[in-house]
């Protein structure tokens, strides 16, 4: 006696019968099924090896204000 196993997959989100594998979901257009592989990706070069990078403690108000005021100098040098 043959058994055939057919494996009936659904989609993740909405349960929607999914067996003809589709990536996305006929019915709600998400991914039809979790991720096999992680999409975690770090690549690593010379190029990217960058040791000039600075970390400060300035707000956005802080530096949007400081942006414009350097813009403000330029501007009035430039005339």
């Amino acid at each position: 006696m043959a058994v055939c196993l057919q494996l009936v997959s659904n989609c993740i989100h909405c349960n929607v019968d999914n067996s003809e594998n589709w990536f996305y979901c006929r019915s709600c257009g998400k991914h039809a099924s979790e991720n096999k592989y992680s999409q975690n990706l770090w690549m690593s070069t010379e190029r990217g090896k960058r040791t000039d990078v600075e970390f400060s403690t300035q707000t956005i108000d802080e530096s949007i204000n400081e942006m414009n005021k350097k813009k403000e100098e330029r501007y009035a040098q430039s005339w």
